[in-house]
């Protein structure tokens, strides 16, 4: 049983891999390359792009 899991675990390892290195060929993104500080900075702007047209709406509602 552990055996089969160990498999188990190194492809699922392997896929995710795949995937990490097909999103970034097709991004052209390098993921190990990312500033934390930059992320951060993109989820505070999204946030702050989505609480103004929520705003927005609701004004445009009432």
């Amino acid at each position: 049983m552990k055996f089969k899991l160990i498999l188990d675990q190194i492809k699922s390892f392997k896929e995710l891999n795949l995937f990490v290195e097909k999103f970034q060929e097709e991004s052209g993104v390098n993921l190990s390359q990312i500033d934390k500080k930059a992320i951060e900075s993109m989820k505070n702007d999204y946030e702050s792009i989505l609480l103004t047209t929520q705003n927005n709406v609701h004004k445009w509602l009432k």
